[in-house]
């Protein structure tokens, strides 16, 4: 893959890999359930082969999280995009939630649709032209986008992270959990891999590998990754360059409240109080 991808395209094709929207009356589901409730999809291998490698590089046993990488941080644009909680497993390791977003379409967007055709004919042109002339939101960030309630989470899957450096390059690694098969057990069979190009305390800027370069895709082992990564660590085209992925956004811990309250409107609950 040594050809440039719309951010958009980037975001609805991650999405694809990891499955499709949750069902919907998800605000309905029974609250008698498992306490975590995880999207785990098959796996298209066509999206695979863009943006994740068959083995890992780096040893988790020997990586040290970074604490400034630790945290809820946000990747969107207007429709779609991720939450990512880096959540310090241990010194060396996250656990890794990684929560896909979709634009929300709820029946509370449907109630205030409903009172705005009910306003007077004549209003409601005169808005509908300032709208049009002035639109608030195109100047809201997506973080005040997701305070306002224009996403809500439409899948989960659980990761185990690590940081690895080579050649000066620092590395992030999600080793997928839960990811269950009859034949390789719980042995996963696919790494993401983001190479970490800056963070500080409201920004992190990250590219994902490209598997496709040099036929990094189709390495048996991690020595044989890491080998190719350190030959070619100056190329550009061994990344999905910026500029092909929105950056990550800080989500304030003030607001971890209302990321509380989206997973527990998709059927994840913090407690077994919750119930």
């Amino acid at each position: 893959m040594n050809h440039a991808i719309e951010p958009r395209s980037v975001l609805t094709t991650i999405k694809r890999f990891l499955g499709d929207p949750a069902p919907a009356g998800r605000r309905d589901r029974s609250r008698a359930g498992v306490i975590v409730s995880i999207l785990i999809v098959p796996l298209l291998l066509g999206v695979l082969a863009c943006f994740v490698l068959p083995v890992p590089i780096g040893n988790p046993e020997k990586s040290r999280v970074d604490p400034a990488m630790s945290g809820i941080w946000l990747a969107a644009d207007e429709s779609e995009g991720w939450l990512v909680a880096l959540e310090p497993y241990d010194k060396r390791t996250w656990l890794v939630t990684w929560m896909m977003l979709e634009a929300a379409t709820d029946g509370d967007d449907e109630a205030e649709a409903g009172e705005a055709d009910a306003t007077n004919d004549d209003d409601t042109l005169i808005n509908d032209t300032a709208m049009a002339d002035d639109d608030p939101e195109s100047d809201m960030s997506y973080l005040d986008r997701l305070r306002d309630g224009a996403y809500v989470i439409d899948g989960v899957s659980l990761h185990k992270g690590w940081l690895t450096k080579i050649k000066g390059e620092r590395f992030m690694v999600w080793q997928p959990m839960v990811d269950l098969d009859s034949e390789r057990g719980m042995d996963p069979e696919w790494w993401w891999v983001q190479r970490v190009e800056s963070v500080n305390s409201d920004h992190m800027d990250t590219d994902f590998i490209n598997p496709e370069f040099e036929d990094l895709g189709e390495v048996k082992t991690r020595s044989q990754a890491e080998k190719l990564i350190r030959r070619h660590i100056k190329n550009p085209e061994l990344f999905l360059k910026e500029g092909e992925m929105p950056d990550y956004e800080r989500v304030p811990q003030e607001d971890y409240d209302l990321i509380a309250e989206m997973l527990d409107d998709f059927g994840i609950h913090s407690s077994v109080a919750d119930f």
